[in-house]
C-alpha cells in the first residue's frame, strides 16, 4: 500500500468529509442493484482496473485523491454518465473548477485501453470510474466496498428536493452549519465508523443515475462518443 502524504491527505478527506455530508447512511435503504453484472462480460474487470490503480497510485500517490475527485464530480453533474471524460471545450472537463485542475484522465484512458484489450465493448467508462476511485481509496489506506453496476438516481432527486431519505440527510436539511459542523466532529472521533458511513456513501453516489434522455453508450475511447 502506497503512503499518504499530508497533502493526499487534505484532498482525500475534503472530499470525504463532503461526500459524507451530502449522502452519508445511518439507516437501511433497499438496493436492489448487481454487484456481479460484469461476470461474464468482462470477468477480470476488477483485477484490471485495481492492477492500473495500484500502478498509478505507487508512481503518484497524489493520484489517488485526483481519481476520486473525477469520479464526485462526475457523478453530482447530471449522474454517473462520465461525461466529465469527455474532451468538450463547452462539456464538464473545461467548466468551472474542473478547467485546468481536474486530473487523471491518463489514468482512465489506461485502464479503458486494458478493459477493451480483454473484454471490447463491454464496461462502460461511467464504471470503469466507479471502481477506479474504490480502489484508489482503498490503495489509499481507506475503506472498500461493492461497487453496484447499474443506476438508481432516485436517492438523487429527492436530495435536490430537500426530501432525504436518510435521517443525516434530514438532520443537515433542518441544522444547516451546525449539524454538519456535529457530523464532521462525530466522524474525527469515531474512524470505523467514518469508514462505514464513507463507503455507504460512497455507493449511494455511484448510484446515481444519469438525466432522462441523456444519450448513453459503452464508448471505445472515454474522451469522446463512439
Amino acid at each position: 500500500m502506497a503512503a499518504m502524504s499530508d497533502s493526499v491527505k487534505v484532498v482525500f478527506f475534503f472530499l470525504a468529509a463532503v461526500l459524507l455530508i451530502t449522502s452519508s447512511s445511518h439507516g437501511g435503504v433497499a438496493d436492489a442493484l448487481s454487484t456481479r453484472y460484469y461476470a461474464k462480460t468482462c470477468p477480470n474487470v476488477e483485477s484490471i482496473v485495481q492492477s492500473a490503480m495500484a500502478q498509478a497510485v505507487a508512481a503518484e500517490p497524489r493520484m489517488g485523491a485526483s481519481i476520486l475527485r473525477l469520479h464526485f464530480h462526475d457523478c453530482f453533474v447530471n449522474g454517473c454518465d462520465a461525461s466529465l471524460l469527455l474532451d468538450s471545450a463547452a462539456g464538464e472537463k473545461g467548466a468551472g473548477a474542473n478547467a485546468g485542475s481536474a486530473r487523471g484522465f491518463e489514468v482512465v484512458d489506461a485502464i479503458k485501453s486494458r478493459l477493451e484489450a480483454s473484454c471490447p465493448r463491454a464496461v462502460s467508462c461511467a464504471d470503469a470510474l466507479a471502481l477506479a476511485a474504490r480502489d484508489a481509496v482503498s490503495l489509499l489506506g481507506g475503506p472498500t466496498w461493492q461497487t453496484p453496476d447499474a443506476f438508481d438516481n432516485g436517492y438523487f432527486r429527492e436530495l435536490t428536493r430537500r426530501r432525504g431519505l436518510l435521517h443525516s440527510d434530514q438532520e443537515l436539511f433542518a441544522g444547516g452549519k451546525s449539524a454538519q459542523d456535529a457530523l464532521v466532529r462525530k466522524y474525527a472521533g469515531d474512524a470505523g465508523e467514518f469508514a462505514r458511513d464513507f463507503a455507504k456513501a460512497m455507493v449511494k453516489m455511484g448510484n446515481l443515475a444519469p438525466a432522462a434522455r441523456t444519450p448513453l453508450e459503452i464508448r471505445l475511447n472515454c474522451r469522446k462518443p463512439n
